[in-house]
């Protein structure tokens, strides 16, 4: 792999671990407000939600093509 390469795929590695994070702290507080009643049991998050997952998706096919042989 080449230093371009090799900066692209840390860059997707640093959002994607950005990503797995807010998720986790998405998942908490949703977990958290169903006993208490808060605003993440009511759906708030959702749409971050599937926008991040949808973003994860795409970084990870852009990942996998680095590795890739070229056609």
């Amino acid at each position: 792999m080449n230093e371009e390469d090799q900066a692209k795929e840390d860059r997707i590695r640093t959002r994607i671990d950005a990503i797995t994070h807010r998720l986790q702290k998405i998942a908490a507080m949703e977990g958290d407000a169903v006993w208490v009643g808060g605003l993440a049991a009511r759906g708030v998050f959702e749409a971050e939600r599937d926008r991040l997952i949808s973003e994860n998706e795409e970084l990870l096919e852009r990942w996998e093509s680095l590795y890739k042989p070229p056609q």
